[in-house]
């Protein structure tokens, strides 16, 4: 007798959905099919969909150190009522990862805590400068800050980024990139930051992105380090992506679904909830990159989910900390950009899921079938849900997304086969 049958789901595979049960043993699927056994534990998901879980490769959870903003406890099962079994986070709040002793030590304190897979960047600093080697086995890749943002003050010199792109190709780990040019952002902060949120979008303007964006491909140039770009939300970015992968260059990239969704309209409407970095475009940014993420230009959608604390976020918008609550309602946002015509469902699979596993080696995930783990969301999509903020599972309960409606909501997580939400 296995442990868990799954009964009656609508299950998702690449040739489509079919009503099927699903057996699962010691994490692992065993069998897909009609009128399985009998499992120790039994789950009816009649008219339910079955998706395998997905992977955001882009989260901070803050602990050590703000756990007043979250925790892994709560972050990781907000992530799982988002249909999230596989979370990649940098801590972007002291104590930074420079070194395989501080890498090691938060593995320990908060895998225990999670109910999700973790992985975690270390992080590419003046301080870490000579240690990446050594946390190689432990970490899924190295984030550089080119500019400054929430806790991290950038890395600006040619010479050390040049540094630390070598000693990451050396170590065999990506490099992953926050792409915003400090000298752009801070004349224009300058110039704008009395402005609110049209200022904002001035600021932290396409010209910033794009500039760092050159920066971080001439530098995967000329070092061979493979380069991922985090939330990309420019137009140009996009177009020097495509560029670089044209000649060859081992770069991927990303973009998150408020950039799909939003434009800086919705900002000057909305204030500070809609507050991230890189800024959120206008219309014809957000118009290419809905192209470069059907074309596979871009490569992974992500969360960034950034916490703050409600407090923070309720504050006018000059003092309002940069930062999006996000991950409790990842997958039902990306079923959004599904019923306005952004995404497919395989499409999202493949973004959310398969992309990131490949690139950053997570094995047996994205596929419901035998042998693969056991890393299933069943999900709910018909009729629609509103979130409210007592729904959100993370300690940052304002965000954008309360109040707007979706088409789906995640009704169970499974990782390795154990009910991480909906239990």
């Amino acid at each position: 007798m296995v442990d868990l049958v799954i009964r009656g789901a609508r299950v998702w595979s690449d040739a489509g959905t079919r009503v099927a049960d699903v057996a699962i043993e010691a994490g692992e699927i065993v069998d897909v099919g009609a009128d399985l056994a009998r499992g120790a534990a039994e789950f009816d998901a009649s008219g339910l969909l079955l998706l395998p879980g997905l992977i955001d490769d882009h989260v901070h959870f803050r602990e050590p150190g703000r756990e007043d903003k979250e925790d892994f406890a709560t972050g990781s099962h907000a992530a799982a009522h988002g249909g999230v079994t596989t979370i990649v986070e940098i801590q972007n709040n002291a104590p930074l990862m420079t070194s395989r002793a501080a890498v090691e030590a938060k593995l320990a304190l908060v895998r225990p805590k999670a109910r999700v897979n973790v992985g975690i960047y270390g992080s590419a600093t003046v301080a870490s400068l000579g240690k990446l080697g050594e946390m190689a086995d432990y970490v899924l890749g190295y984030k550089i800050f080119l500019a400054p943002s929430h806790g991290d003050a950038g890395v600006d010199s040619d010479e050390m980024l040049r540094a630390l792109y070598r000693e990451a190709a050396r170590a065999g780990r990506p490099v992953v990139v926050h792409a915003e040019d400090k000298a752009t952002i801070e004349k224009g902060l300058a110039q704008f930051s009395t402005d609110g949120p049209r200022g904002w979008s001035r600021a932290r303007s396409p010209a910033a992105e794009v500039l760092a964006v050159e920066r971080a491909l001439r530098l995967c140039e000329e070092t061979g380090a493979r380069t991922h770009v985090f939330h990309l939300s420019a137009a140009g970015s996009v177009d020097r992506l495509a560029d670089a992968k044209a000649k060859g260059l081992p770069v991927t990239g990303a973009t998150c679904p408020h950039y799909l969704l939003f434009s800086d309209d919705d900002v000057a409407r909305v204030g500070g909830l809609l507050k991230v970095n890189p800024s959120i475009k206008g219309a014809v940014d957000r118009a290419r990159l809905r192209e470069g993420i059907r074309d596979g230009t871009l490569d992974v959608l992500e969360t960034d989910h950034a916490p703050h604390l409600p407090t923070e976020k309720s504050a006018p918008f000059n003092d309002n900390p940069s930062g999006i609550s996000s991950v409790d309602v990842f997958l039902p946002v990306l079923f959004k950009l599904v019923e306005e015509g952004v995404l497919t469902l395989d499409l999202v699979i493949e973004r959310a899921c398969r992309a990131p596993a490949r690139l950053f080696g997570i094995a047996n995930k994205g596929t419901i079938a035998r042998g693969f783990d056991a890393d299933l969301v069943l999900v709910d999509d018909r009729q629609p849900w509103t979130p409210r903020s007592e729904d959100f599972l993370s300690k940052a309960k304002l965000s954008p997304y309360v109040g707007y409606t979706l088409p789906a909501r995640v009704v169970r997580t499974y990782v390795g086969g154990r009910v991480a939400f909906g239990d």
